[in-house]
């Protein structure tokens, strides 16, 4: 049984733990101001504009922590990543980086308090902050996944409309237009991102390539790189659209019918083990009963 003078003593911790976390907060809030505020006046010191240009632009201010996070190899994965989940401000990737640090050490503060008091095994003070701050990389893969499939899946209804606006007499840069003012997709909002750096005045094959590779889903290569054969060789964009969604027709059939094959494998598992074992004892129960009054017991 736990006495008062530990449940005390626990909640002593636990307080004496949120207002250390608190103080963390509070520490990495102003180092970030402060760090924010040195490098205005490293620009303004070292920046000396003739002529509305910077002389010194080469040289960059300190990063901060996350920033340096998020120039190593994990950080680099993390950015693609949030990139195909939809998270395209850098801002906001920081953010996300900030939260991940946070949790890691109120983790591993609330764990450090509960090892103390609760005879946890110390192996808790190393993964149970790894696995916090690890933990939304996962629900951000998950969401990456599912935002890609989802693309992948609208992919043939956008080029059959594209290729319908462009048919029609349309422009291929106002048809992509109106195919992502139309729809609210996440390929209507890459369209549109699309058309945004074009705006800012990237080239059409330029933007569209950032685009494949940011992705990175096979049908949307292909369609990449026949719009570029039609900048390349002169092909006309309908019949370019029309094979392409044709073939994103004929692949999705493909798909469905492969899906289709695999359903009896996949139902075999749940069927064994939770059907039959019911058909058995329907089956075998009045069998066994009377075997067992048989033999008189």
């Amino acid at each position: 049984m736990i006495s008062l003078d530990e449940v005390s003593l626990a909640l002593i911790s636990l307080s004496i733990a949120s207002i250390f976390f608190l103080l963390i907060r509070l520490i990495l809030r102003h180092s970030k101001r402060k760090a924010r505020a040195k490098s205005f006046a490293y620009i303004d010191a070292n920046s000396k504009t003739i002529e509305g240009f910077a002389e010194d632009t080469f040289l960059t201010p300190t990063f901060s922590f996350t920033e340096r996070l998020l120039l190593t190899r994990y950080g680099k994965w993390l950015q693609r990543t949030s990139v195909r989940a939809g998270i395209w401000e850098q801002n906001e990737l920081k953010d996300f980086m900030v939260r991940k640090i946070r949790l890691a050490l109120g983790t591993f503060i609330i764990t450090a308090a509960s090892v103390e008091y609760f005879t946890l095994p110390i192996s808790f003070l190393v993964f149970t902050p790894l696995f916090a701050f690890f933990f939304p990389d996962l629900r951000l893969l998950d969401k990456a996944k599912t935002r890609v499939a989802n693309i992948a899946r609208a992919l043939p209804e956008t080029i059959d409309l594209l290729n319908m606006c462009v048919s029609a007499g349309i422009g291929f840069h106002s048809g992509l237009q109106r195919v992502a003012a139309s729809q609210s997709n996440p390929l209507s909002q890459e369209f549109s991102r699309v058309l945004s750096e074009m705006k800012l005045g990237q080239g059409r094959g330029a933007a569209l390539l950032s685009l494949s590779e940011r992705l990175g889903i096979e049908p949307l290569d292909q369609f990449v790189n026949s719009i570029l054969q039609v900048d390349r060789l002169g092909v006309p964009m309908n019949r370019v659209l029309e094979e392409q969604s044709r073939r994103l027709r004929v692949s999705r059939q493909e798909k469905a019918r492969e899906q289709a094959q695999k359903l009896p494998v996949k139902i075999l598992a749940p069927t064994l083990i939770f059907l039959m074992p019911a058909l058995l004892i329907i089956v075998l129960g009045p069998a066994v009963v009377s075997v067992i009054k048989s033999f008189g017991y």
